[in-house]
């Protein structure tokens, strides 16, 4: 009583949950134009005016179910399909992590190899520093040694000259080496 189809359609809307969309056949004896076009803007999803043919009633009917099955099973498939998109996407962002983490050690350990060859360098060049100003004093001392060990050397100024000579080059030789 006092209830009329869009009244009823009206309260259907406001307690379905949108995503839990009915189907709305509405079947009247009203056939003005107006009634049609108001009852589908009210959510009727069909609409059939008298007389009936009971045959398209149950035609109109199975679609309905039919279509209503389908978007359940649409919802569905949305549904599984957002679950693997969260999935998918927690995942890559475990490997992003993973990558990101995978590039600051190699960043770190390029870094150490560096500063690994910096030192390896570094030593060859003190080495080769080393060698060859081991050779001018080798050449200072071997002459020292030969004027000290003998006196008479001393008697022959040109040697002694000569001697002289060679250790202020070995000398001059070595500023160059440390400078």
């Amino acid at each position: 009583p006092n209830l009329n189809g869009f009244k009823v359609m009206e309260q259907l809307r406001n307690q379905i949950n949108k995503e839990d969309w009915i189907p709305i056949l509405v079947l009247t004896a009203d056939t003005d134009p107006g009634t049609k076009r108001k009852a589908l803007a009210a959510g009727a999803t069909e609409f059939l005016a008298k007389p009936f043919d009971s045959s398209e009633i149950v035609l109109r009917i199975r679609n309905l179910l039919l279509m209503r099955i389908l978007r359940a099973e649409l919802q569905n498939q949305n549904e599984i399909l957002e679950e693997r998109v969260a999935t998918r996407t927690r995942s890559l962002s475990e490997r992003t992590e993973q990558l990101e983490q995978a590039l600051a050690e190699l960043k770190t350990t390029q870094q150490q190899v560096v500063q690994q060859e910096r030192f390896r360098a570094f030593g060859e060049m003190a080495g080769g520093v080393a060698h060859d100003f081991n050779n001018v004093l080798m050449c200072v001392i071997g002459y020292t040694d030969l004027l000290l060990g003998d006196p008479t050397i001393l008697q022959e100024p040109e040697t002694v000259r000569e001697f002289l000579r060679t250790m202020n080059t070995a000398g001059h030789d070595a500023s160059q080496i440390v400078a």
